[in-house]
Parts: C-alpha cells; sequence; structure tokens
C-alpha cells in the first residue's frame, strides 16, 4: 500500500481560477471526518473548480515515513490522530502528506483532525510534552510551539523535531487546515464536565488567535495556516446556563454519541464549502496570493508579483543619451537571454531581482561601407565596403584601422576601442591592360595577347580587351599603353 500522509485539500488556484490537473486535496482523519465526508463535504469540495482529486488518510492507511526518518507511527500511520501524533506526522510523514493517493502532483492542502476524546482536557498542565497521551492544554500547546520559544526542538527516540509552527513555515507551498476536535455529548450520561469542555475551549481559541495571530506576524504573507474550529460550530457557548462547550441537542448532543449528526455535518459543510462566504475558499484566496512571488525589475519593466513557472517578459528601459544595454545581473539563472534587452523571466518559488546594466557608448563611422553605429567598447562589428564604382576595384580600409581584422578586405570586422573611430573604404581605378586581374600589367598580360593573336574570335576572352572580336594590335597597344602600371610592388 502507497505510505504517504496526504493533505485535505490541495487546491491549485484560487476561486474564479481554473485548477491545475495536478494538484490534489487530502484529509487525515476518523469516523467523524467519514461521516462530515460522506454527508455532504465531500461533493462540496469536488464542486470546487479548484480542486482536482479529494485523497483521504484513514484508519489502517499506510504511510511511508520520509528518508531519514523513523516509522514513529508504524504500522499504519492513520490509525494515530490524537493530539500527540501530530508533531511525529509532520516531522516524519511529511513527503508523504504531499503525495498521498495523488495520481499526479502534490497536495497542496493538509488537512487534519482529532477526534472527539481530545475534547476532555484533564488539566491545564504546566511546561508542554507534545508527545505525551495526557491530554493537558500546556501539552496541546506544545504541539504546535515549543514552551522556550521560537527555533527550539524536541528529542524523541533519538531523533530531534520541530514544533508544528516550524514545519508549517518550512512549507509554504503548503495550506494547513487544523480542524479543532468536535465536543461532547451531555446526555443521557454527561461524556465530560464543563471545566474539561471550558479548557477544550481555551485551547482551541489559543489556537484559532493567539497562536495563528502569532504565527502569521513571524511569517508575514505566508498565510498558509487556516484553523477551522469545528468546535466553536458544533458547542453550545462557553456562557451556556447547563450545558456550556457541550455538543448541541441539534447536533446530536442527547444521543450518547459525540459523533455530529447529518444535520451537525450539513451545517458545517456550508460553513466550510458552500455558503456564499465560506471558510476554504477565504483560506484558499489568503493562501494562494500569498504564494505569488516578486519580481523587481531595476532599470526596466515587468517588476511584479506572480505564480512559479509563469513566463513573464521584461524590458530594459531606453539608454541616456551615449549609452548602450550591457546585460541583465541579479538572479539571471531564470533569464532566457541575459544580454538581450527585451528578453523573459520564468519565475521560480521565490522572489527575485534584475538589474539592466549600461555602459557608454563608442561611435564606429565607416566611409563607403557599412556598419556604422553606436557600440560597447570590445564589440566584434561586421564592416563591408560598398560595391566598387565602374571600372574600378577595392583596395583597402583606411583612417583608424587598429581595430579592423584585415584591412585589405572588403568584408572583415572591426573591434571597438575605448575611442570613437572611422574607417574609410579605398577604391583603385582599374587598368585595361591588366587582363590576368594581378594587378599589375606586365608580361603575364602581353603572354595572354600574343597566345591568342589573330584569333577571330578568340578562344580567351581576356585577350580582346578592345572587345572587337578579333586578337591583335588593338589589344597589344592597350596592354601596351598600361605597361608597369599597378599595385604590386
Amino acid at each position: 500500500m502507497n505510505r504517504l500522509v496526504t493533505a485535505l485539500l490541495s487546491l491549485c488556484l484560487c476561486v474564479g481560477f481554473a485548477a491545475a490537473a495536478d494538484e490534489d486535496l487530502v484529509f487525515i482523519h476518523h469516523s467523524c471526518g467519514r461521516n462530515w465526508l460522506n454527508n455532504s463535504l465531500h461533493n462540496a469540495l469536488l464542486a470546487k473548480n479548484y480542486i482536482d482529486e479529494r485523497n483521504d488518510i484513514y484508519y489502517a492507511t499506510d504511510v511511508l515515513p520520509d528518508s531519514g526518518r523513523p516509522d514513529s507511527l508504524g504500522p499504519a500511520p492513520g490509525d494515530r490522530t490524537d493530539m500527540n501524533h501530530w508533531v511525529r506526522w509532520f516531522n516524519d510523514y511529511m513527503a508523504g502528506a504531499k503525495s498521498h493517493g495523488c495520481a499526479d502532483g502534490t497536495n497542496m492542502i493538509i488537512m487534519f483532525k482529532s477526534c472527539y476524546p481530545a475534547s476532555n482536557i484533564t488539566s491545564d498542565g504546566s511546561g508542554g510534552d507534545p508527545f505525551t497521551s495526557t491530554k493537558t492544554i500546556a501539552n496541546y500547546q506544545a504541539v504546535y510551539r515549543h514552551p522556550s520559544g521560537a527555533g527550539n526542538t524536541y528529542s524523541y527516540g533519538e531523533y530531534t523535531y520541530k514544533p508544528l509552527e516550524d514545519i508549517f513555515a518550512e512549507n509554504p507551498q503548503v495550506l494547513f487546515v487544523p480542524v479543532t476536535a468536535p465536543p461532547r455529548h451531555y446526555a443521557p450520561s454527561d461524556a465530560t464536565n464543563d471545566t474539561e469542555a471550558h479548557r477544550a475551549r481555551v485551547f482551541n481559541n489559543w489556537l484559532k488567535n493567539d497562536w495563528l495571530t502569532s504565527y502569521n506576524a513571524a511569517n508575514p504573507g505566508l498565510n498558509n495556516v487556516a484553523v477551522f474550529d469545528w468546535f466553536d460550530v458544533l458547542a453550545y457557548s462557553d456562557s451556556h446556563s447547563t450545558r456550556p462547550n457541550r455538543l448541541r441537542s441539534e447536533y446530536g448532543g442527547t444521543s450518547g454519541d459525540s459523533h455530529p449528526n447529518s444535520t451537525a455535518n450539513a451545517t458545517s459543510t456550508a460553513l466550510f464549502a458552500t455558503n456564499a462566504s465560506n471558510f476554504i475558499d477565504d483560506a484558499w484566496d489568503a493562501f494562494f496570493n500569498g504564494l505569488a512571488y516578486t519580481l523587481t525589475v531595476t532599470n526596466g519593466s515587468g517588476s511584479g508579483n506572480y505564480d512559479p513557472d509563469d513566463v513573464v517578459a521584461i524590458s530594459a528601459d531606453t539608454p541616456d543619451s551615449g549609452k548602450l544595454f550591457i546585460r541583465w545581473i541579479g538572479d539571471i539563472g531564470y533569464v532566457s537571454d541575459a544580454y538581450a534587452s527585451s528578453t523573459t523571466v520564468t519565475m521560480p518559488a521565490v522572489n527575485i531581482s534584475v538589474t539592466a546594466t549600461y555602459g557608454w557608448g563608442y561611435t564606429l563611422t565607416v566611409n563607403s561601407g557599412s556598419g556604422s553605429g553606436l557600440y560597447l567598447y570590445s564589440t566584434v562589428v561586421d564592416v563591408s565596403a560598398d560595391a566598387a564604382p565602374t571600372g574600378a576595384a577595392f583596395d583597402q580600409w583606411v583612417g583608424d584601422t587598429a581595430g579592423i581584422a584585415d584591412p585589405f578586405s572588403a568584408a572583415t570586422t572591426y573591434t571597438i576601442p575605448t575611442s570613437s573611430c572611422e574607417i574609410t573604404a579605398t577604391y583603385l581605378s582599374a587598368l585595361p591592360g591588366d587582363l590576368d586581374d594581378d594587378g599589375f600589367v606586365g608580361q603575364g598580360d602581353l603572354d595572354i595577347v600574343l597566345d591568342n593573336w589573330g584569333d577571330d574570335p578568340p578562344a580567351d576572352p581576356r585577350a580582346d580587351p578592345s572587345g572587337d572580336d578579333f586578337v591583335g594590335q588593338a589589344d597589344l597597344d592597350i596592354v601596351l599603353d598600361d605597361w608597369g602600371n599597378g599595385t604590386l610592388p
């Protein structure tokens, strides 16, 4: 059997948004939870557009402990839902809680509940031991907060355990929903007494008011814990004249059974899930808003709060006169192209920031060619000479040629220095007598004419510079007129 502790309501998107297909809901409970689900809660939850799967951890459910943790609630952790079990649940089975029953994805909400015997609190207690089965207010409070304050841990069976508030804070992607235990019935015979029942309310008030307020103050923006006070929904008030803090009669208080009846379950579902304003929608809205992470874009646009995996377009601001965008710096592992002024960021599940940086630009002026512009230092720029005029050929680049890769190539590159620079393409007039195109009129050109002398038309068109389709005196004169001219040494 798959051993995992699953979270109650795994919700994927808040009300008004479509649910992601891989986020689920789990409830760790026993018979009271089962009755509530069967009555109306199950259908109400699945009707939500933010719930994909709803999972349960119940009696006999086996859950594997997390790596390196003991199987402290084995062999069937599902059997263990008393108050003194929750510290072990969430220290030893947290990974299981996130994945139990999921076809894919994880449980984003863990809802958990102890049964009604937890409402028989025998004393106020002192100190606080979260592992003991003794039912005192101090022991219950120690489940959520260490008696010595934040950051302190417990030792149990050679392992270190954290109170729930520390576990919850370390799992900001999970919404935890503690459901307080139901009250006890009062007839035909009373299952508790006024003092025990009052202590149950005292603890529940502490949990949903004092403790939760303190937790939210210590973890601003998380909003990942929502306490549903089921006790308060089902019980008479603390000031009731005859049955304070007992299960109301209309909810089964006189039945001799502390399981809330069908009326109680229907009322609970309305408050929890189906009223126009209900507990789980409000809790999810607050949690979902807390899930968004901040992208801060300095010297550019795109700042905002985004969900994990959102792809956000960012753009650098227009540079000041004489400057150019260089690159993005900061959390650039999430930037698609750190050297592009307009690019995208894929949001992680943390707050991140990026900054557009700029540098002075230097002007490259290319006369009689292409490549002019404003560039950063050390930029390698492609430059090309314009096509040579009729009767001429490219000669070389002149000017600030220190940065040019090949001054004798019409198409080359230029590396920008720390100053503005200017280069010019130059050309040589063509020599009609340079028949072999070696840049010099000499014996090679004469040989071409003599080798084809008298041809009509010539087999080698180079031998007819006069263009009269006959190799003769006119062609020889052209070569002789240019004899000795050219660019060769």
